[in-house]
């Protein structure tokens, strides 16, 4: 008798699904194994995605297969319909981190908000902030309020402390913090600048003031030589007036002619 050819034939096989009910089918030996499980899960309402099938022998070992391996080369006696994940769903739900209002103040005036996990030590949240306020990380330090002197331990949590406000400050960004707070008090950055401006305002007034002093001396000298003249003219004037009054003084006295002889 020939042996019939196993992917040709059909095959009896036993199906115990999730629940432990055990039912009896018939499948073709050509048919593929994810075909399979696609028919089973249809016949059962079942979703495909969320389920797998493991093959017994009938020393009830486990056959390996492939997606595409036809059921009549499994030489297989049961079929395990098993749900995915089994070990991952008895785990316990995910539950969403909880998150804070972190309020961060930095460079005096500045304020951002951040969500952070309070329950995260410092350090943690350290790099988030920098990046928030860009801040070098290695040069930021976290303080209680701007008064403080002494930063926040960051091994420790927000809540720890019992903070949802920190005071950021970058201590390698220090000098030029200082140099702007004494420029918005009339500091010496301030007065520095202020001078560099009048230097630079005197180079150039040094020749406006010296044209407009020229343009002002012509202006005064033009009226005024007419005047100078007449007082020239008048001072030449008493002059020679002077000069001739004085002429007679000044020059010796003729004597008067003899008389002439009178004839005896």
């Amino acid at each position: 008798m020939e042996e019939i050819n196993p992917l040709e034939r059909e095959h009896s096989l036993c199906v115990i699904l999730p629940a432990g009910i055990e039912k009896n089918i018939t499948v073709h030996g050509s048919k593929p194994v994810m075909d399979l499980l696609v028919t089973l899960c249809a016949n059962y309402h079942l979703n495909p995605s969320d389920y797998t099938v493991e093959f017994l022998s009938p020393n009830k070992n486990n056959i390996s297969f492939k997606p595409n391996s036809p059921i009549g080369l499994l030489e297989a006696e049961k079929i395990l319909l098993k749900p995915k994940g089994t070990e991952e769903k008895t785990k316990k739900p995910y539950m969403p981190e909880a998150t804070v209002r972190l309020l961060i103040n930095y460079n005096k005036s500045h304020k951002t908000v951040l969500r952070v996990n309070p329950r995260l030590p410092l350090e943690t949240v350290l790099p988030a902030v920098c990046d928030k306020c860009e801040f070098n990380v290695e040069t930021t330090v976290l303080l209680r309020d701007l008064q403080s002197k002494e930063a926040l331990d960051l091994t420790k949590t927000l809540n720890d402390h019992g903070l949802r406000e920190v005071f950021a400050k970058d201590t390698a960004a220090q000098d030029s913090t200082d140099c702007q707070s004494k420029s918005a008090g009339g500091g010496n950055c301030h007065n520095m600048v202020k001078e560099r401006k009048q230097r630079k305002r005197g180079f150039f007034s040094f020749f406006r003031r010296r044209k407009k002093k020229n343009e002002t001396n012509g202006s005064v000298s033009a009226p005024t030589s007419p005047r100078l003249g007449k007082q020239v003219r008048v001072r030449g004037n008493s002059e020679s007036v002077s000069s001739t009054n004085t002429l007679p003084a000044d020059t010796p006295k003729k004597r008067p002619a003899p008389q002439p002889p009178v004839a005896v």
